[in-house]
């Protein structure tokens, strides 16, 4: 056994194990690759004393790494990086359990909306693939999984995480085009007979139209309207969709 303490990150962090960042679905090297598109795989101990050792059966590939409970005064993180942008699901594993091992034991997972806290009762299940939650990645980041020691029981295990491709992310949507109106014409002598088209809404889009003049509000299906003026003057037309609304001047002579 050996014990690992807090480095710089290169190869020699790697807790014995650079390939515990999962590959694959079964125990042990070369059992076929997962579809993670994970790369650039590291692990790292942030504080703390992590003792590396394989008594407990169903560990992944070659150890795991323990370290007693405490106040969150040891921790340790995977480093990871993906090839696309897209939803990835983030499992971690840890050899088959003690009883006495950790309760409450926290994992914190870096996405590209933020970080989720996800608490793994490390004194049941193991020897198997426990979800932390599907996340958001992208590429050209480093992304981490961190785990710390604050929790019950007398010790947490740090043994393997798997980045599995779960979903590409939904293309972005158009902007949409802010609410206008066309009036044609916009100008000329009295009586004037005008045809105004609601832009940016689709064809049949519920428009209530407001000529200025007096008259009653028109309102209806669609995005073309008539109306006549029969006076001269400035009069401003308002359409309402929705929420939304748009104005035009239209001067009568």
């Amino acid at each position: 056994m050996r014990l690992i303490r807090r480095t710089r990150i290169d190869d020699r962090d790697i807790c014995a194990v650079a390939h515990d960042i999962g590959l694959g679905a079964g125990i042990g090297e070369g059992r076929g690759v997962a579809r993670e598109h994970a790369a650039d795989k590291r692990f790292e101990v942030l504080s703390g004393v992590w003792q590396a050792e394989g008594t407990q059966p169903k560990f992944w590939a070659t150890d795991y790494c323990i370290t007693p409970t405490g106040g969150g005064n040891a921790a340790a993180a995977w480093h990871f990086r993906v090839a696309y942008d897209a939803v990835y699901e983030v499992s971690v594993w840890w050899p088959k359990a003690l009883k006495t091992w950790g309760a409450d034991v926290p994992f914190r997972t870096y996405h590209a909306k933020g970080n989720t806290l996800v608490a793994a009762r490390q004194n049941s299940k193991g020897g198997k693939w426990v979800s932390l939650g599907k996340y958001e990645f992208g590429p050209g980041t480093d992304w981490r999984v961190e785990i710390a020691n604050n929790a019950l029981g007398t010790h947490v295990v740090a043994d393997a995480i798997q980045v599995k491709w779960v979903a590409w992310l939904p293309a972005p949507k158009e902007p949409e085009e802010p609410l206008g109106i066309f009036v044609m014409p916009a100008r000329g002598p009295a009586p004037l007979d005008i045809i105004v088209d609601a832009l940016g809404v689709p064809a049949d889009a519920k428009c209530l139209w407001d000529f200025g003049d007096g008259s009653k509000p028109l309102k209806g299906k669609g995005t073309m309207a008539l109306h006549t003026y029969y006076s001269p003057g400035e009069y401003t037309v308002t359409l309402t969709v929705g929420e939304s609304t748009a104005k035009a001047v239209v001067q009568v002579e």
